[in-house]
């Protein structure tokens, strides 16, 4: 499964053979945008009362779905998912 991050400061879409590189790439955006990391990132956001981050990065982007769109490619279209969940399923048993 492939999946994407669309840039929100040039609107370019990055392509992602998993979720790992796509969450560090997240990061940067952040680093960027907010002149913050990830840690001090969610550390505000633990402070606001919407939870901690995990290893895998999925709070994180969720966090972020106002501000960065993030999903897989089916065919040649984009479809915008959350990406953790779908990667849980990604797996020969579930099929294509």
């Amino acid at each position: 499964m492939k999946y994407y991050i669309k840039d929100p400061k040039d609107s370019r879409y990055l392509h992602f053979d998993n979720v790992g590189p796509l969450v560090e790439y997240a990061e940067t955006i952040i680093q960027r945008d907010h002149n913050v990391n990830r840690a001090q990132y969610m550390q505000r956001l633990a402070e606001l009362g919407h939870g901690w981050d995990d290893p895998t990065g999925a709070n994180f982007l969720r966090s972020l779905k106002e501000h960065i769109e993030t999903g897989i490619i089916r065919g040649d279209k984009y479809v915008k998912k959350d990406v953790h969940e779908i990667s849980n399923f990604d797996k020969p048993e579930f099929g294509d």
